[in-house]
């Protein structure tokens, strides 16, 4: 199955390829404060959609965020995460949710861990994935793998 791991972000939203455990492909989504709200978003629309367009993934799994102290920023990212929630709805493809607790704990078996500890971690799980990716790749990797295992071990 291949699904695309997705780490929102209004700023630099991470994203990962993955055909089971087999790494494909990932990049940054990069948008910049200079421009205004509208045209950051639709920024990240556009790459999603020929993310979606060329991968054509069969799932894609996002990381579920809490809302933090900061209201603006909780905001910003609600706003991100609205745009990244319905582009792969555009394809018919499902959306899953899954909080950080439960990657970092399907990743490496504790909720704990932090981004360094899991991208060091994925190369031994994860066929062909590059080390030292970005951070937030890395972070959209173990999102995919989360809902990679989710999916495998649930099945009868």
């Amino acid at each position: 199955m291949r699904i695309l791991g997705l780490d929102p972000a209004l700023t630099q939203t991470g994203y990962a390829i993955l055909d089971g455990d087999h790494y494909v492909d990932g990049g940054v989504i990069e948008t910049t404060p200079h421009h205004n709200m509208s045209h950051r978003l639709f920024m990240i629309y556009e790459k999603l959609h020929s993310v979606m367009e060329k991968w054509i993934p069969q799932a894609v799994a996002i990381e579920h965020v809490f809302v933090n102290n900061n209201y603006e920023s909780s905001l910003k990212l609600s706003m991100a995460r609205g745009v990244i929630m319905v582009v792969p709805k555009i394809f018919h493809v499902d959306v899953f949710e899954y909080t950080p607790t439960h990657v970092k704990k399907a990743i490496v078996g504790k909720g704990r861990a932090d981004k360094t500890q899991i991208r060091a971690f994925l190369p031994h799980i994860v066929q062909n994935m590059p080390n030292n990716l970005n951070l937030n790749i890395s972070d959209a990797v173990a999102i995919a793998l989360c809902h990679h295992h989710l999916q495998m071990y649930s099945q009868p």
